[in-house]
């Protein structure tokens, strides 16, 4: 399974970066008005956890957050981060007994499942460990002609299409509430860069996403983040470079999945 890992420099840019990138700084936005609607302190899984940014944003909100990610440097920079709820383990064998939470976060980890059994083992675990009527939030890289060395360097296999990432979803027997391209704004600016890298792919080699840009621009494009969350609450955008996905656990006297 360690060829689903990130490679290892990418968590340690990932450690200096995401607290003040924009994009991380709007997803973050996205996820607190999501899980705000639930309007009370919740126990919260960050399925994926990366270096520990959004747990540490969570906790700072007042919940309960937890996190499990396969790799052992990420565990390492969560606990840099003095955050003690983070460990080492998959999000195909999630290691909490059933109904323990109320909302499982999994941003940008199922493009780096291995199979489409894989991709629904995830959701199968996702659906085990939530409470009924608990909240499923998932982030993934969209489009895939926007494949770009920033791919290789997460170890992104698969970026979805929107049709795509729901069909997973409604087979799993889920609400879905929302299903939404985003950072649409920004998009032209944001594709033309990954298609300028991905011509010079053979000559620069892998290169990363995870930068920060001058401080005048990432607050510029940070406010822009922010107007296109406020529009996110009532329509879908038609493309961006994300796609955000919002479920309900649907309960049932015994897990559907399992009768499919």
């Amino acid at each position: 399974m360690k060829s689903s890992l990130m490679q290892k420099h990418e968590y340690y840019t990932m450690y200096k970066t995401e607290k003040n990138m924009w994009w991380n700084k709007g997803l973050r936005d996205l996820l607190q008005y999501h899980l705000s609607q639930k309007g009370q302190k919740l126990r919260i899984l960050d399925a994926g956890c990366g270096t520990g940014m959004n747990i540490k944003f969570l906790l700072s909100k007042g919940h309960l957050a937890y996190g499990i990610d396969l790799s052992t440097d990420a565990v390492a920079l969560c606990k840099k981060r003095r955050l003690k709820t983070a460990k080492k383990g998959s999000i195909l064998n999630i290691p909490f007994c059933k109904n323990y939470f109320d909302t499982v976060i999994c941003i940008d980890v199922l493009g780096s499942m291995t199979s489409d059994q894989n991709i629904q083992k995830a959701l199968e675990e996702f659906y085990r460990v939530l409470k009924p009527n608990g909240l499923l939030l998932i982030h993934c890289a969209a489009l895939p002609w926007l494949r770009s060395p920033h791919d290789a360097v997460t170890n992104f296999r698969v970026r979805f299409l929107k049709d795509k990432l729901k069909s997973y979803v409604s087979y799993s027997h889920w609400n879905i509430l929302k299903c939404s391209y985003r950072v649409f704004f920004l998009f032209p600016i944001v594709a033309s860069i990954k298609l300028i890298k991905k011509i010079l792919w053979k000559i620069a080699g892998d290169n990363t996403d995870q930068t920060l840009t001058p401080y005048i621009l990432n607050q510029a494009f940070f406010s822009i983040q922010l107007i296109e969350n406020r529009l996110l609450r009532f329509i879908d955008f038609p493309i961006g470079s994300s796609i955000i996905l919002v479920a309900k656990k649907l309960y049932f006297s015994k897990n559907p999945i399992s009768n499919i």
